[in-house]
């Protein structure tokens, strides 16, 4: 389950709770009829076709050392171009063709393997929570991220209150980008058509900052508190691992690539990596949830049922948590496009209504539970987006956040 009850009691959260207490949240947090409902066929589903939720088709041990194993082959590239390539190839364009495409080979390999810390921090693979924590910690290596920090945070903050202002840091940009008609339109969203692809690009440095800097700052974000360090909640050996982990990604993500590839070539290989890896996280995620079907709502804070609390003009949130994961995600169909650049086409994200109800269920039975939330959307009146390929919800959302670019504030 998704449920925000639940959620509180996960090792994998940790010393994270919520902070302000908000006036929205004491309908918003209630489970309704309607949610139970949907659990119990769900439930059905499972127990009928003797499926274990937290089992894929592979175990998860094989599963994270194939990752492992083809994330560590491919990123020792630069140690292979320097000792058998670089005496005949020089500075040619064959060698920035090379370059090239070994940055988008490995960016998707780091992919899948960042979708398996994805899926350990949402409790969805095995019913250990050791294991959760350690396919976490993959997050530390391959991306340079706090595990604990981004899990939790993504855990109490997005999935609990996906698409409300400030709650979801996802979509609280203070302005920067315009995400809904309700929002004002400053003088600069009418150029975030060019601008926003240079912050897309910029999304892994932007998780980063937001996963350690409550470290410094004893919160992430307006929604999230930190109440003690987790050195009160977990082992010594992981805390001290999530801050050692990301000295590997360090290692392997800037002193290889100086050590054994020529200055110019180095830069290249390391901003190329960044962009890659940002624009595929940014394409992933924000296409299912900002989108010109969906909608950004207030956290409805001093304001009335029917006047938006939030000074931007969003307007407030009157549903409960299971009505609006229908209103606030995509799916999509896993077409060529998306498995030819990157494994998140297994890793549920295309499924984000399943995800968004049932994150701890593995990502490969979201595909099955579509047509139940299907038939309870339909039963309940609720809606369910979709569109038909990957490249048909970016391509939508890219049309959408231009849109906003020039339409008058509603």
């Amino acid at each position: 389950t998704g449920s925000p009850e639940f959620l509180k009691t996960l090792p994998v959260v940790g010393a994270l709770s919520l902070g302000k207490e908000r006036e929205y949240r004491k309908h918003f947090n209630q489970l309704s009829p309607e949610y139970f409902d949907l659990k119990k066929d769900v439930v059905d589903y499972f127990r009928q076709n003797r499926i274990d939720p937290k089992q894929g088709p592979v175990s998860w041990w094989l599963t994270l050392f194939l990752s492992c194993l083809l994330w560590v082959l491919t990123g020792i590239f630069p140690i292979f171009y320097h000792h058998y390539c670089s005496s005949f190839l020089g500075d040619t364009w064959t060698a920035w063709v090379l370059l090239a495409l070994h940055v988008v080979i490995h960016q998707t390999v780091t992919a899948n393997l960042c979708a398996n810390a994805h899926e350990g921090l949402h409790f969805a693979v095995t019913h250990h929570p050791m294991v959760w924590r350690l396919m976490g910690l993959i997050g530390n290596v391959a991306g340079g991220l706090n595990s604990w920090f981004w899990g939790g945070g993504h855990n109490l903050g997005h999935h609990q209150f996906a698409n409300i202002e400030p709650d979801d840091l996802d979509v609280s940009v203070g302005g920067i980008i315009r995400f809904s008609s309700y929002q004002p339109l400053y003088l600069w969203n009418r150029f975030q058509s060019l601008y926003v692809p240079i912050i897309y690009f910029l999304t892994t440095w932007l998780l980063r900052v937001i996963s350690w800097l409550p470290l410094v700052t004893g919160n992430r974000g307006p929604t999230i508190t930190v109440n003690a360090l987790p050195a009160t909640t977990a082992p010594w050996s992981h805390w001290v691992a999530q801050v050692l982990l990301p000295l590997v990604w360090i290692c392997h993500g800037f002193v290889i690539p100086f050590l054994f590839l020529p200055t110019n070539m180095a830069l290249f290989y390391i901003i190329a990596h960044e962009l890659v890896a940002s624009m595929i996280v940014a394409l992933v995620f924000q296409p299912a949830h900002v989108h010109g079907d969906t909608r950004v709502y207030a956290c409805n804070e001093g304001g009335s049922e029917d006047q938006p609390g939030r000074k931007r003009g969003l307007p407030p949130v009157k549903q409960n948590w299971f009505a609006l994961q229908f209103q606030v995600t995509r799916e999509w169909k896993v077409d060529w496009f998306q498995c030819l650049f990157h494994a998140f086409g297994n890793s549920g994200l295309h499924c984000q209504l399943g995800h968004h109800l049932f994150p701890g269920v593995h990502p490969s039975h979201l595909p099955g539970l579509r047509p139940i939330l299907h038939k309870h959307a339909k039963k309940h009146n609720l809606p369910v987006f979709f569109a038909p390929s990957w490249w048909a919800a970016i391509v939508d959302h890219v049309q959408y956040l231009h849109k906003l670019s020039h339409v008058p504030q509603a």
